[in-house]
């Protein structure tokens, strides 16, 4: 039965008693639950949705059931029965509820389109029937029914209107998931209705208010919390490295990540200064091929010199774990595991400095596991949330923007001293000195004598910047001697050497970051339809 409210001058809800007589024979059930779907398709197709409230079940007697309300996505559950008791036989439920939203305008009507009977029971439906009380009489009303499957348009349903009541009455019996929808509408205007929830009860408004807010928010904390402190303010073009400044701690410095490239700059510059000889050699591949191998040789332990430098002692023991001579391919698969270590302790070192106001590998750390943390929350809980939430994918969605937002500006987040702004300013001078140098400068700027070494301590620098062609390509016959630290067979110049020591760049960086692969294992005008309208779903026993 639906009930209108008494008076005329609006709509806000409707008043519903369903009456529902079940034969259970000779089972046992706890009772029955009956879902009611919060959404609906009006007979043009558009999706509405409705509201459901002060629900509560009694027997014909009036006697209260106990009952549990739950929701999962946009299905409403009305589950009837003690848990602890069963029932058999007949039973009788009278479920009362109220709705608002359920009638709608269609041009020059307004209607009331009903799924009386969803299509959901998977049980036969002996006899059916609907009533509809309007608060007025009208001549134009006008009003149809539909039965079957969901879809279907057939009419096995008789109507008989009395004054302001309509019976939609069954001409048959429903076989399992069939269903029956009323329409009745009147002439547009005849009272006032509300066709939809408020604009601010949109559950699409909580993404567009809270994801900018979030974003806002973030960029607020970054500013006060993240923002560099300023520098000199300006770039000048430097000609020599930094002192006290590593190629590791610099390739790091000036993009706040380590790099292979930049663990690779701190081996050779290791070389270079006498802990490791590098020699290149040619081994038979396969029949007609040779493939390109590099062995180490390690020449001295960590001495005074490196001691306040933890990360290159990790370097050397991940090179010369087996022994204090070994190939370069037989760190594949190996080395990568020393890498978080070293990454840990280049921040560690600069923040000591300091560089940085806190350690940014350990902001970020933070920042990473927050948003994987939110993100897992959201995979997990999606079952929860359609259970909380009417509509939850626009809690989904802010969720997941959340954690996205987290780890965008983890990575922004750590802030720079004035001193790491100003070491941070000089790195940029050094390497566009690096990047533009032409042959004649280096002629012109440093004696003859001393270009061997300049070339050779600015290489590693060079090679964390990823600019070491160019910085050879200004030494080009300029010198003759290949460093002691690098054995190869080939002849000798600045740009050869160079593009030999790219080609042990480019292998050594794939070969430290390689890692072994792992296995894992990962469906009313008679427009209407039966199944369309308010209402509806089904039900069943339990």
């Amino acid at each position: 039965m639906i009930e209108f409210p008494k008076k005329v001058e609006g709509i806000k809800e409707l008043k519903i008693i369903e009456r529902i007589t079940v034969d259970f024979g000779i089972e046992n059930k706890h009772c029955i639950y009956r879902d009611i779907p919060l959404q609906f398709s009006d007979p043009t197709g558009k999706n509405r949705e409705i509201e459901i409230k002060d629900i509560f079940v009694t027997d014909e007697k009036t006697n209260p059931y106990q009952t549990k309300i739950l929701r999962s996505g946009k299905i409403l559950r009305i589950r009837i029965g003690d848990p602890d008791k069963y029932v058999s036989g007949i039973q009788n439920y009278i479920i009362n509820y109220k709705v608002r939203y359920a009638i709608y305008n269609m041009g020059n009507i307004d209607e009331l389109y009903w799924n009386a009977i969803g299509t959901g029971w998977a049980v036969s439906i002996k006899r059916g029937m609907a009533k509809v009380y309007l608060p007025f009489d009208n001549s134009n009303l006008q009003y149809s029914c539909y039965t079957g499957v969901y879809g279907s348009i057939g009419k096995d349903c008789r109507i008989i209107k009395k004054n302001n009541e309509i019976n939609f009455i069954l001409s048959r019996e429903l076989t399992p998931h069939e269903g029956m929808t009323i329409a009745v509408g009147w002439p547009k205007g005849l009272i006032k209705i509300e066709s939809g929830p408020p604009w601010w009860k949109n559950p699409w408004l909580f993404p567009i208010v809270y994801v900018p807010s979030l974003f806002i928010f973030l960029l607020w904390l970054w500013w006060h919390k993240g923002k560099d402190v300023q520098g000199k303010g300006v770039i000048q073009v430097q000609y020599y490295p930094p002192e006290d400044i590593t190629p590791l701690e610099a390739g790091t410095l000036i993009d706040e990540r380590t790099d292979t490239r930049d663990i690779v700059a701190e081996i050779i510059e290791l070389a270079r200064k006498g802990y490791i000889k590098i020699v290149e050699i040619e081994e038979q591949h396969l029949i007609f091929f040779k493939k390109r191998d590099y062995i180490l040789n390690k020449l001295k332990s960590i001495d005074g010199e490196l001691a306040s430098k933890e990360y290159d002692l990790k370097i050397l023991n991940a090179l010369f774990e087996e022994a204090n001579t070994i190939k370069l391919s037989q760190l594949r698969k190996k080395f990568y595991r020393s890498i978080p270590a070293i990454k840990k302790s280049v921040f560690s070192v600069l923040t000591k400095k300091g560089f940085f106001t806190e350690n940014p590998l350990s902001v970020r750390n933070r920042y990473t596991i927050l948003a994987l943390v939110t993100f897992l929350i959201t995979i997990f809980g999606i079952g929860f949330f359609k259970i909380l939430f009417y509509n939850p994918l626009p809690f989904i969605i802010s969720v997941i923007f959340t954690s996205i937002f987290l780890f965008i500006f983890g990575y922004f987040i750590p802030k720079k001293t004035h001193r790491g702004s100003i070491i941070e300013e000089y790195l940029k001078g050094y390497e566009e000195f690096i990047a533009r140098v032409e042959k004649n400068v280096i002629e012109k700027i440093f004696p003859p004598d001393r270009i061997p070494e300049i070339f050779e301590v600015n290489l590693p620098y060079a090679i964390a910047f990823g600019k070491a062609e160019k910085w050879a390509t200004a030494f080009e016959g300029l010198f003759k001697e290949l460093p002691n630290w690098y054995h190869s067979k080939d002849s000798f110049s600045p740009i050869s050497f160079t593009i030999s020591l790219n080609n042990f760049s480019e292998v050594a960086s794939d070969i430290i970051s390689s890692q072994p692969r792992t296995s894992g294992k990962s469906g009313s005008g008679g427009g209407g339809f039966s199944g369309g309208g308010v209402g509806g779903g089904g039900g069943g026993s339990w």
